[in-house]
């Protein structure tokens, strides 16, 4: 009898030290929110998955299954494809994110059909940073050889101002968006054939989610928070997971930039980084910016859809050469915001079309010195490029 009570009193002991080690999720964990129901807060510094059923993922930002690949697309922005290559990510335009066909299952696990997925993302630029502003989904269901459901969504904007729209019966990949949707947070269910497509938002982890359980697909989207910017204890951006059990058919792998698993023969961050002789992080850039992607989202960059013309002049030496002297443009907060100020223009690119008339210089003919030359916002680097290139014009 001792005994039992020596072993009961060990255990309360141990659950007691046990819990006391854990924050609830609610609670800020140094210095970011766990997601609630899906991770915990151990020291009040760690975020960690529940596993089971969330072997893997950050805690802080999305946790996954061991039966799920995800892409991520996290501010300042840093992207994570599919193959799980990290890199940082300076794109203030709109991109494909990923392409792909899963298989459509009934209850029992029965393939019935197909589902298609095209998912583009943009960013934007705020006070000189560039953050994720959108995604925007097209969905397509198919039994044999006839489409039974079109729809396609959009979610941008900003924590406090975001805009949720979408279009019945039609497989777009993107534009013109109308408000025919059902609000969620089931926006379509055919219970006939197992099909639920669901749209909700989630306060507790300020999340945006579509999901479409029966086709393995999820998506997120935290909006990024303007006024507390760094100190949101929310990390902003996008996460994408899609359940291999549905056996993946990766699509339009020569235009996603959140690439597939190199197991399914597409081309890795790397592979592009080698064949371009370029940093991987120019190499992500330099993929999305020449993959001739449709400009439309809202605020968007008319020279978005011009920087494939301008790269196509570059033989390979322009090309490495203009990404190492011109690349900073891209990624220096102080100087964006300095030639693009918020205002009065907050959708003012102007770092944009700096950064293309520096492409150009050194992929044609070294023609555009006054270009460089003709702004107030003086840099190092621009100094150096003016003074090592430009002194004969």
């Amino acid at each position: 009898m001792a005994r039992k009570m020596s072993a009961r009193l060990l255990n309360v002991v141990v659950l007691f030290v046990l819990v006391g080690q854990v924050c609830y999720a609610e609670e800020v964990c140094h210095p970011h929110y766990c997601i609630s129901g899906r991770a915990q807060c151990f020291y009040n510094s760690t975020c960690e998955c529940n596993n089971p059923p969330y072997s893997w993922g950050h805690g802080d930002f999305a946790c996954y299954q061991s039966n799920q690949w995800a892409a991520e697309l996290k501010n300042d922005p840093v992207l994570t494809t599919f193959n799980n290559e990290s890199v940082k990510f300076h794109d203030p335009c709109r991109f494909l994110f990923t392409s792909v066909k899963l298989e459509l299952k009934q209850r029992t696990g029965v393939m019935i059909g197909f589902c298609y997925f095209n998912v583009h993302a943009f960013n934007r630029r705020i006070k000189g940073k560039i953050v994720v502003d959108g995604i925007e989904i097209a969905a397509k269901f198919e039994l044999g050889y006839q489409n039974i459901k079109t729809l396609s969504i959009v979610t941008y904007g900003q924590a406090g101002n975001v805009t949720l729209g979408g279009t019945d019966d039609i497989f777009s990949d993107g534009g013109h968006y109308k408000h025919e949707l059902s609000h969620g947070p089931v926006i379509y269910s055919d219970p006939a054939h197992n099909i639920y497509v669901k749209r909700f938002y989630n306060p507790d982890n300020r999340q945006y989610v579509f999901e479409v359980e029966n086709c393995g697909f999820r998506a997120t989207f935290v909006p990024y928070d303007v006024e507390l910017g760094i100190r949101s204890p929310f990390i902003p951006g996008l996460s994408l997971a899609v359940n291999h059990i549905y056996h993946p058919q990766w699509l339009q792998t020569d235009k996603v930039i959140a690439l597939p698993p190199s197991r399914h023969g597409s081309p890795t961050i790397e592979s592009i980084a080698h064949h371009h002789d370029l940093s991987k992080e120019h190499a992500a850039v330099f993929r999305s910016l020449t993959r001739h992607v449709k400009q439309n989202q809202p605020g968007a960059c008319k020279i978005c859809s011009e920087f494939p013309y301008y790269f196509d002049k570059c033989n390979s030496t322009e090309l490495t050469l203009a990404f190492q002297k011109c690349f900073w443009i891209l990624d220096t907060p102080r100087f964006i915001k300095c030639i693009s100020p918020d205002y009065p223009d907050t959708t003012s690119y102007t770092h944009l079309s700096f950064f293309a008339a520096c492409i150009d210089h050194f992929c044609d003919d070294y023609q555009r010195c006054d270009d460089l030359r003709g702004n107030a916002c003086h840099w190092p680097q621009l100094d150096h490029i003016i003074y090592e290139t430009c002194q004969s014009y």
